[in-house]
């Protein structure tokens, strides 16, 4: 269902970065809440803080009022995703 809906939106577009985010901040999440439960580490609170704070971004950009410092993180974040898909 996610490729689906995934592929409906151009690669540039903020709102599919949203969704994607919002999709593997939850699968990543429960990765590492199984990890934890099994001892083998991981921290659940830090993968999720990481997807909040990308989640944020993207809100903004979507709303237009991004803070210069802002603006910066997401396109090194953006560039980085280019690097290593």
């Amino acid at each position: 269902m996610f490729v689906k809906l995934q592929n409906k939106l151009p690669k540039s577009d903020p709102r599919r970065d949203l969704f994607a985010n919002t999709f593997d901040a939850c699968q990543n999440v429960a990765l590492v809440l199984k990890a934890n439960e099994q001892g083998k580490g991981g921290r659940p609170d830090a993968t999720f803080a990481a997807a909040g704070i990308r989640k944020h971004l993207l809100t903004r950009i979507l709303e237009g009022n991004m803070t210069p410092e802002e603006k910066t993180v997401y396109y090194r974040w953006r560039k980085g995703l280019e690097i290593n898909p």
